[in-house]
């Protein structure tokens, strides 16, 4: 079930509508900027009974939403027994969880982030020791963000983070992420099996300290689940080659389009791709002289046929 929430009424949270619901497990709020509907209100047994039975979350376009779990919300009940969380152009969200918090994510599985502008990082060091639950993390297209675990100077063991189920990390189109964790402390893995890293140019290493993850198989680095993985001795090296091959596929695919133009093309034009790594809906600067003109085309093929037309 979902709902949009207008702006224009003072809006609680739909309990009435819940209600006519028995065993609804799923729940969607979007297009809001009203942030009083998650205020605590006035709720009887049965109503937080009803929240209580909630097993997936969807929120999206929630604007002036800042982050998840304040201390006091109408959703801390369903965030307890909460498995699945699903969080859509929340631009105003700047940490997908509070914390300190008295809420619990204990039982939460599947953790998808999309298109959240202004997120800098999922959820401290401290938060992920709780997430005991975790299975999945995917988080795409947030500018933003630079790690996805932040670290703290306390709170954490000598034993480090532990994420006992996590078998799954798929991280894309994130322009300004550095790391998967941020401090130096050891990071357990022992279920991870396979990690997803397509344009993240900034990913350099995948955490400052020491990674256990034995049942590691590599990384998949396009949508094209029949590419073969990059493994490189473990988790860490396996970043840095993706690192290493992405910066070397860019400058190869840049030099590779100068050559094929200048092949095809008369010496007085000179082409170059400002998307040299998608091949397709190629946005392309073309110089004549001292003019230059932007040239729309779906591939370099179809760009010189064109040009050399006229």
């Amino acid at each position: 079930m979902s709902f949009d929430v207008d702006d224009n009424e003072k809006s609680a949270f739909p309990f009435d509508i819940l209600g006519k619901a028995p065993g609804l497990q799923s729940v969607g709020i979007g297009k809001c900027s009203n942030v009083e509907m998650f205020q605590p209100q006035n709720s009887s047994n049965s109503k937080q009974e009803i929240l209580g039975q909630l097993k997936k979350l969807i929120l999206y376009d929630v604007s002036k939403l800042i982050s998840i779990g304040l201390e006091e919300s109408v959703l801390n009940t369903a965030y307890e027994k909460l498995h699945e969380l699903n969080v859509f152009c929340c631009d105003d969200m700047t940490k997908l969880f509070h914390f300190p918090s008295e809420v619990s994510f204990s039982c939460l599985k599947i953790l998808l982030v999309h298109y959240c502008s202004r997120l800098e990082y999922l959820f401290t060091s401290s938060m992920a020791i709780e997430l005991k639950q975790l299975e999945k993390i995917t988080v795409n297209c947030c500018e933003s963000i630079t790690k996805i675990v932040e670290n703290e100077q306390e709170g954490i063991t000598s034993q480090g983070i532990k994420f006992e189920r996590l078998y799954w990390i798929e991280l894309g189109s994130l322009s300004n992420l550095e790391c998967f964790y941020s401090g130096n402390d050891t990071l357990q893995l022992p279920s991870l099996i396979q990690v997803e890293i397509w344009e993240c140019p900034k990913m350099e290493v995948f955490s400052g300290g020491e990674i256990i993850a034995n049942s590691f198989r590599g990384i998949q680095t396009s949508f094209n689940s029949h590419d073969e993985l990059v493994f490189h001795n473990d988790v860490k090296d396996s970043v840095k080659r993706v690192f290493l091959l992405q910066v070397g596929t860019s400058t190869q695919s840049i030099n590779y389009e100068f050559k094929f133009c200048m092949n095809f093309m008369s010496s007085k034009y000179w082409v170059y791709n400002t998307s040299p790594n998608n091949h397709e809906s190629n946005i392309l600067l073309i110089f004549y002289g001292n003019i230059c003109f932007y040239h729309y085309c779906y591939s370099l093929i179809d760009l010189v046929h064109r040009f050399t037309q006229n």
